[in-house]
């Protein structure tokens, strides 16, 4: 994820390396200009695209290879996106913790390498997915990957859905967002005590929570076959058990 404020000009620089096979560039929403930049950092094989912009308008934006060399959704389907963070001049409240989660889909089919699975642009363009991921690949947030927090902590996460095709059901089971800003504005509407919240496809959202009671949250994308499909991670949040919040009791 990259991070600036509002007022800060940027230099966009993308090397292209000669070996690869395909142009790339780079779209950003958070640029007022054409094509999000993406017209004039197209970089061929051995070549590098450089522009540069203002950051105009504060929020949490997606980026994505726009290449049309063969097509743009190709380059989003293979993994090309990130976000962009554009605080206010003088920052963001502070938290206890800052994550960075996005989820995206992937269209495979067979390859020659029984190991490699290859972009299906037939299940593309049917929207059928093989796979619906957090940060990348299935199981980035379990294990090793889990994200931490201890009670009485503020956690904010930046959650972004590239797609390419769907919209997200953003959702942790056993939390509810205290401060949600709608589609990732800064300054604009803040909806509180939210249980999910709808991502568009390139579209973001920041929430925020305060976490009261020890134990494991799953985040998930609520459009719940996904989670078969691996758009699930764990919050792991460690400390004291504060039972007039939360208790379980014995079988009776």
């Amino acid at each position: 994820m990259v991070r600036v404020r509002v007022g800060d000009t940027v230099e966009v620089r993308l090397e292209n390396p000669k070996e690869n096979k395909f142009a790339h560039n780079m779209d950003l929403h958070a640029v007022n200009g054409p094509g999000g930049g993406a017209g004039a950092n197209l970089a061929f094989p051995g070549a590098t695209g450089v522009f540069t912009f203002k950051a105009l308008a504060p929020g949490l934006f997606m980026y994505h290879c726009a290449s049309p060399v063969p097509n743009p959704h190709i380059h989003l389907a293979n993994g090309m996106y990130g976000m962009i963070l554009v605080e206010p001049e003088h920052g963001l409240p502070k938290v206890d913790r800052e994550y960075a989660v996005i989820e995206s889909e992937f269209f495979t089919k067979p390859s020659e390498d029984k190991d490699v699975l290859e972009f299906s642009m037939e299940k593309g363009l049917a929207e059928h997915s093989d796979y619906v991921v957090f940060n990348g690949h299935t199981g980035s947030l379990l294990g090793k990957g889990e994200l931490k927090a201890s009670v009485g902590e503020t956690v904010r996460l930046y959650f972004g859905n590239i797609g390419p095709n769907s919209a997200s059901s953003f959702h942790i089971i056993g939390e509810i967002f205290d401060n949600v800003h709608t589609e990732g504005t800064i300054g604009g509407t803040v909806n509180h005590h939210v249980q999910s919240t709808l991502v568009p496809a390139a579209g973001a959202t920041i929430v925020e929570f305060k976490v009261d009671v020890p134990g494991a949250y799953v985040l998930v994308d609520h459009s719940f076959f996904r989670v078969a499909k691996g758009a699930l991670g764990i919050l792991k949040v460690g400390g004291n058990d504060d039972p007039s919040i939360f208790q379980a009791h014995p079988a009776p």
